[in-house]
């Protein structure tokens, strides 16, 4: 939305004429959607820190916009311009997403029962913690101690996954699964079973693992926009956990460099020191970019306003072939989603694969 709104001001400003152009473009400093983004990636920030990943990429993705509207405007100075938008969009989003992130802690901060709430009173203050009121400190205690459970978290389990398994359903999670007899909560049959496992619907995933790749041609390829963003949305809620899941890689390759004076502390900082312990249900966030990737390769099969009407129904019956095979087998899948009750025999036939059990 903010994008559509600054491009039509700035085609408007162009459109004004030499004459009406000043030396410089104009600045634009009231953003309402930035801000919105921000107050919204501020409660994905409160309610898993991998927000700031989505923060980061998509602070970059609207700079990286407005450089390209001010090209497309025709202004004299775009980098320029650019920059300094770039400092309000991070105060704008940034900001408000600080502002957004620690008022989800009011009830820890108002409050003195809370988990390390009072640890300030109990420590002394450094010469620098001296400037800041107790809440400030152990809050920042709190959250170190935090980063520092997660940051060396490495132990196996048995529904572990990388996360380029997850785009492909490779290892699903089952949250929960019990095995029913005959006679018990309504099970009919010789034998039951009762499960609730972490498993997207099968065509839309591997759909939208083909779909990806479209994504990445149209836009090297063509400069889609459209592709961009949705590319942007994936690296922000699924790459970073792809990093994790090369540490051992990176290790490897790295290793020669830790041997260089003044390399160690890059490497030790770039490359993760373990394992991550993760799991398919962390791709819960990327779901949504998955969705919009198969969305926008649907629309291209379908083809433009200017397609010839055979194309249009070809694509139309392929769009619509497509859709209800995914409706069809979100059907199938529904009893192992809520912990419903089958025959075994049923359940058996939904673990397509050995790894999803």
């Amino acid at each position: 939305m903010d994008r559509d709104r600054v491009r039509l001001r700035y085609a408007q400003w162009a459109s004004s004429g030499p004459d009406g152009r000043s030396a410089f473009s104009p600045l634009f400093f009231w953003r309402p959607w930035r801000l919105a983004a921000g107050i919204l990636l501020g409660l994905a920030c409160a309610t898993k820190w991998n927000g700031l990943f989505a923060l980061a990429v998509f602070g970059l993705l609207t700079v990286a916009w407005e450089i390209g509207a001010r090209k497309a405007a025709g202004t004299r100075e775009p980098w320029f311009g650019a920059f300094i938008d770039g400092a309000v969009a991070f105060v704008t989003m940034v900001g408000a997403a600080a502002a957004t992130y620690l008022a989800s802690w009011w009830g820890w901060i108002s409050g003195d029962g809370g988990w390390s709430r009072m640890w300030a009173a109990d420590n002394a203050p450094s010469t620098i913690g001296n400037l800041f009121p107790d809440w400030v400190r152990s809050l920042w205690h709190y959250h170190w101690e935090m980063f520092n459970f997660h940051d060396s978290l490495d132990a196996d389990h048995t529904y572990e996954s990388q996360a380029w398994e997850w785009l492909v359903l490779a290892r699903p999670v089952a949250i929960d699964y019990a095995g029913i007899e005959q006679g018990e909560q309504g099970c009919t049959a010789a034998e039951c079973s009762q499960e609730i496992l972490a498993l997207g619907t099968p065509p839309l995933w591997w759909g939208a693992s083909v779909a990806l790749l479209v994504c990445v041609g149209m836009w090297l390829f063509r400069r889609d926009w459209r592709a961009g963003a949705i590319l942007a949305g994936v690296a922000a809620t699924w790459v970073p956990w792809a990093y994790f899941s090369a540490a051992p890689l990176l290790r490897f390759v790295s290793e020669p460099f830790t041997h260089v004076p003044g390399l160690r502390a890059l490497v030790d900082v770039l490359v993760p020191s373990v394992d991550r312990t993760m799991f398919a249900f962390y791709a819960a966030a990327v779901a949504p970019f998955l969705v919009l990737a198969v969305v926008y390769v649907l629309g291209l099969i379908l083809g433009g306003r200017d397609a010839s009407p055979e194309r249009r129904t070809v694509g139309a019956g392929i769009v619509g072939a497509y859709a209800l095979i995914v409706l069809v087998i979100a059907a199938m899948f529904y009893p192992i989603h809520v912990d419903q009750v089958i025959p075994k025999e049923q359940w058996k036939d939904l673990m397509w694969f050995s790894s999803w059990i």
